[in-house]
Parts: structure tokens; C-alpha cells; sequence
């Protein structure tokens, strides 16, 4: 039990980092925003790695929710 306690709440500070970087890109992208609205390329990598930095949340999010789900199982 102890262990996956230990798991959840490592997952869940991989989402916080995961989040932390997140609007750190969004904070460069407003930023930027004018420069990068002149050359779409540009634009079209930061929001592929917002894209990219969403699905990292997202997995890191899922994987916290399979260890609690584990965790409720082995209590019950």
C-alpha cells in the first residue's frame, strides 16, 4: 500500500513539473506571440509543443489515476 502511495505521489509531481513546463511555453508563446504570428512556421512549433506538453500532462494524469485505482483494489 505504502508503495503505491509512494507511486501516486511521485506521479503526481511528474505532473506538476509536466504542468510547470506547460506555462512556461504558453508564457513564451504570449510573449512572442507577435513575432510568431509573422511566420506561422514559427507558430506551428509552439503549438505543437504545447500539443506535445498537454499529452505529457495527460499521460502523466493517467498513470496517477491507474495507481489510485490500484491502490482503492488492494485496500478493499
Amino acid at each position: 500500500m505504502e508503495e503505491l502511495r509512494m507511486e501516486i505521489w511521485n506521479k503526481l509531481e511528474c505532473a506538476d513539473g509536466e504542468l510547470r513546463n506547460l506555462c512556461t511555453v504558453l508564457q513564451m508563446m504570449a510573449s512572442a506571440f507577435g513575432e510568431a504570428y509573422a511566420n506561422g512556421e514559427e507558430m506551428a512549433e509552439v503549438l505543437e509543443h504545447v500539443r506535445d506538453s498537454i499529452g505529457s500532462v495527460r499521460a502523466v494524469l493517467d498513470d496517477a489515476t491507474d495507481a489510485v485505482r490500484r491502490m482503492k483494489s488492494a485496500a478493499a
